[in-house]
């Protein structure tokens, strides 16, 4: 009897922990679970952790591959080419998969404008968001964190979410458009690795052994390793910034009575709120602190007893919001929309209704941004917020000092969420960022071709193909030829395209806006980076965005010659944009003779040309060179050459 008991004992000990075939439970890295997609048709490289010595067994589509761990516990298994479709299950020792897709596999990179999700731009396209859904479209969004003690070998927690229109609205917009354009073109599986940090610089998705060169940079990460100096500097700003608050609100007379409806405001000043003298004194300086807003409606043409939406635009940098003295909500910075929502019966059918604004400038210049929507939205109705405002200054502070922002500094997104996507297979490398470098173009110049060669060779394949998204237009149009950050980013951007093997240079000039740096036409944007793909890493034949290529005098005209993209250039009797630069180092503007196939013919205005841009502002206009297919010419700077 006791034999018998012991062998039972035994025996559900060697189920319960994989000891019947020598097989115990592994760890998976995070990107490596239920749901995920592989990319197809090239060797997969599979990894995790168990104890030293274990012995490991996979299997995935009716075939088994075994493993030993090495002496740190780390497992490694490559298999073979896999053709597409799903779903599948992969099952590595005691632990399953499921759900599992083999497609194409596309990281989608960079800052704020990747990251931007459909959430942000679901205004532009609300109908086709809602009616779409895909199981074989995922994506798997990688959240932000970052260190400087090196690369790490695991994602923070995160997981492949399949695309509905629910979960539709957390996907990258650029992302979501892609893929949904590749798996219409190709039909296979799509996974979107959506892996981007707002306002993140070069920089930080760069190795050490990257920067070793640039003592500056090297120095800082030295800094940023002391996590007592780190700990001391996130502390003494929350203090500043809570002191700074504390201060703001004490003063501040308006706070807890002018968002009252009933507050009497006949005495306060009528102004617009896009005149841009009210954020300043009679000297020109700019005023920080709290400014009051408040705006008086008549809602009788909306049906009160149902819901609306407040929309105000964009405001900077932070406001709160009331609705006959009901707080309606908040925004903390000044990028998002701001579309707050009115329950049914807030607002009154007769008499008068108010909005009250608390607007918060910590230290840049406070703004209603022009050009947005401001007013209440009910279906197909629209109440706009015309004319002037009543408006009162609350409390004048002194600009609150910048947020050292850590996440932001050298190496620390690399190594915490680049770096543990090693041998990850994908197809291409889709890159949206460089605002946050137009400070410093030159550098970027040489970092940028640093951080794809380091990504190749972490991902193991030195010719993935990159996709390099060109900066759009932004702020205001210029009269006359300037100096520009955004064109210099845009030149680099145009060179590492035609320098570094297999990548690929998305246009995006014609999807921007001047006064968002986050502007909505991400769908647009996919095309233009699909194309390149399809050129790229598919081999088709994709008509692309014109480039320059040679630049040559020919008596008192100057012939610009295009790679077309694949169709003629389309002639405009409103093209402008190309200057050139004379001896003294100035540029002029240069009239337009003739635009053929793929020649653009100006009169030179000066005597002896040095060079010639195109596009070259932070915002270009509209009147701009395109093909026949109305993909827009890549701006540009280049020589001149004398026949």
């Amino acid at each position: 009897m006791k034999k018998l008991l012991l062998f039972t004992i035994i025996t559900l000990c060697a189920l319960t922990f994989g000891l019947n075939d020598g097989l115990a439970r592994v760890r998976l890295p995070q990107h490596i679970a239920s749901g995920m997609v592989l990319q197809r048709e090239q060797p997969l490289t599979l990894h995790g952790w168990g104890e030293a010595g274990e012995k490991i067994a996979l299997t995935f589509r009716g075939k088994k591959y075994r493993a030993t761990t090495d002496s740190q516990g780390l497992w490694q298994i490559t298999l073979p080419a896999q053709k597409p479709g799903g779903p599948f299950t992969l099952r590595v020792n005691d632990t399953t998969l499921t759900d599992v897709w083999v497609g194409d596999v596309i990281l989608c990179a960079g800052q704020s404008n990747m990251e931007l999700p459909v959430s942000r731009v679901v205004d532009l396209f609300a109908d086709e968001v809602a009616s779409y859904e895909n199981r074989a479209i995922r994506q798997l969004r990688i959240p932000t964190t970052y260190t400087f003690e090196g690369p790490q070998d695991d994602l923070p927690s995160c997981r492949w979410v399949v695309l509905t229109p629910e979960s539709a609205m957390q996907f990258s917009a650029l992302g979501y458009f892609l893929a949904r354009r590749l798996y219409e073109r190709t039909g296979v599986p799509v996974g979107i690795i959506n892996n981007a940090v707002g306002g993140s610089a070069v920089e930080s998705w760069l190795d050490e052994a990257s920067l070793h060169d640039y003592p500056s940079i090297r120095n800082t990460l030295y800094l940023n390793r002391d996590k007592s100096y780190v700990q001391s500097v996130v502390k003494s700003e929350r203090q500043r910034r809570r002191v700074w608050v504390d201060a703001l609100n004490r003063e501040d007379p308006g706070c807890g009575r002018w968002a009252a409806c009933a507050t009497d405001d006949s005495d306060w000043e009528s102004r617009s709120p896009f005149d841009p003298t009210w954020a300043r004194d009679a000297d020109g300086r700019v005023l920080n602190g709290s400014t009051w807003w408040r705006y008086h409606f008549d809602a009788s043409t909306l049906d009160t007893a149902r819901a609306s939406l407040l929309r105000l635009g964009c405001l900077v940098d932070a406001d709160s919001v009331f609705v006959n003295g009901r707080f309606v909500g908040t925004t903390s910075y000044q990028y998002p929309p701001r579309k707050y929502t009115l329950p049914a019966g807030l607002l009154r059918s007769d008499g008068d209704n108010v909005v009250s604004v608390r607007l918060l400038s910590y230290g840049g210049t406070p703004a209603f941004v022009a050009d947005k929507p401001y007013g209440i939205e009910q279906d197909d109705k629209w109440l706009p917020f015309d004319g002037k405002w009543r408006f009162r200054r609350g409390a004048v502070m002194p600009p609150l000092k910048g947020e050292t922002f850590f996440v932001w500094q050298p190496t620390g997104l690399y190594n915490s969420m680049m770096a543990p996507l090693a041998s990850c297979g994908v197809r291409a490398v889709v890159w949206y960022q460089g605002e946050s470098n137009t400070g410093d173009t030159r550098r970027y110049a040489e970092l940028f071709p640093l951080m794809v060669h380091r990504w190749r060779t972490l991902l193991g394949g030195d010719t993935i193909p990159f996709v390099v998204v060109q900066l759009p237009e932004f702020m205001a149009e210029r009269s006359y030829p300037s100096e520009s950050g955004w064109a210099a980013m845009r030149e680099v951007q145009r060179r590492a395209s035609l320098e570094l093997p297999a990548t690929g240079l998305a246009v995006t000039l014609g999807t921007g806006e001047w006064n968002d740096i986050h502007p909505l036409d991400k769908k647009s944007v996919a095309d233009r980076v699909a194309r390149q793909l399809f050129c790229l890493s598919y081999g088709a034949d994709e008509v692309v965005s014109p480039m320059i290529k040679e630049a040559r005098r020919e008596g008192e005209t100057l012939i610009l010659r295009f790679d077309n993209g694949g169709a003629p250039l389309a002639s405009a009797a409103s093209l402008r944009g190309f200057s050139v630069q004379g001896k003294d180092g100035r540029y002029v503007w240069a009239r337009v003779l003739a635009v053929g196939a793929d020649t653009v013919t100006l009169q030179l205005p000066v005597d002896e040309p040095r060079r010639v841009r195109y596009a070259w502002a932070d915002n270009p206009g509209k009147s701009l060179l395109y093909n026949e297919e109305g993909l827009p010419a890549s701006p540009f700077e280049i020589e001149i050459s004398n026949q």
